[in-house]
């Protein structure tokens, strides 16, 4: 092992490792971006992709609507009619319903700017979603939103008093996961930190779990990596002054050990890469 570390394949080997993980992260990941598509019947053709939609039944068979606060307890996600993957058993017009992975998805400041990490539900403006802290959530928002937004456009709506309001539309990418949330669970800090982890590795927040695993890991390996390389730099000097003459090769075993210290901690980074991408 001494004289291994000492030789350059080393460092090839380790290069092109991480080589692979990237040909990997690029080759792989696009197509687990792509989710199934459902296709549903609709009878409203107004209703285009990015409009958030629930589900009702009609003379035995289930159509899409737009999704608002009336029905939003059926939600079942967001339309996206170029998805790659699609099924349907319906012979007619259809509709195709995203309600996993990342797709555009329309949503509005009614309840205020939208940050990334903050969960989308359903809201008054039919087919477009809102931030919300609690109810029944098509996803997360992996990007912020508000009336300065590059894409947003204005719209006067009705009030509950009778007056009229300014609010702002427009798509962002959102993190398909339809689900009831308590206000317990709702955006935060906490959620907004996975979210800065998580979305430039893997294109989604991570889970709280995830960002504990990442940190006993990296801290593990950062701790235990520092204690070996001080205690062999103490050993080194003290070495180095009881013998000069063999300063050379102190030095050398010294750098062997200072070399497994920074292999340990560049090896608790790609295992951290990989519990943020899902893949252990």
């Amino acid at each position: 092992m001494y004289t291994i570390l000492h030789k350059p394949v080393l460092l090839y080997i380790m290069i092109l490792f991480v080589s692979f993980l990237f040909c990997v992260e690029f080759l792989v990941s696009p197509v687990f971006a792509f989710s199934t598509a459902v296709g549903y019947p609709y009878k409203d053709n107004s209703i285009v992709s990015g409009n958030i939609v629930s589900a009702y039944s009609l003379k035995g068979s289930q159509y899409v609507e737009k999704a608002n606060l009336a029905n939003n307890r059926q939600v079942l996600g967001v339309i996206d009619n170029s998805s790659f993957l699609t099924q349907s058993s319906e012979t007619g017009n259809v509709d195709y319903v995203v309600s996993s992975g990342t797709v555009l998805t329309y949503v509005s400041t009614v309840n205020g700017n939208i940050t990334s990490g903050d969960y989308i539900c359903p809201s008054p403006i039919n087919g477009v979603g809102m931030y919300c802290e609690s109810g029944y959530t098509v996803g997360r928002a992996l990007s912020s939103f508000n009336s300065i937004s590059n894409n947003s456009s204005s719209y006067s709506v009705s009030t509950v008093n009778g007056g009229k309001t300014t609010v702002y539309v427009g798509e962002i990418p959102v993190d398909l996961n339809v689900q009831y949330i308590s206000s317990a669970n709702s955006s935060g800090p906490i959620n907004s930190i996975l979210t800065a982890i998580g979305v430039p590795i893997s294109g989604k927040p991570i889970s709280l779990a995830q960002l504990i695993v990442v940190f006993i890991v990296i801290m593990t390996a950062i701790v235990f990596a520092g204690m070996i390389i001080f205690r062999s730099a103490k050993n080194a000097t003290i070495s180095i002054g009881r013998n000069p003459l063999a300063k050379s090769d102190i030095l050398r075993g010294f750098y062997s050990i200072a070399t497994v210290g920074v292999l340990i901690v560049f090896v608790a980074f790609i295992v951290s890469f990989l519990v943020i991408k899902g893949w252990i």
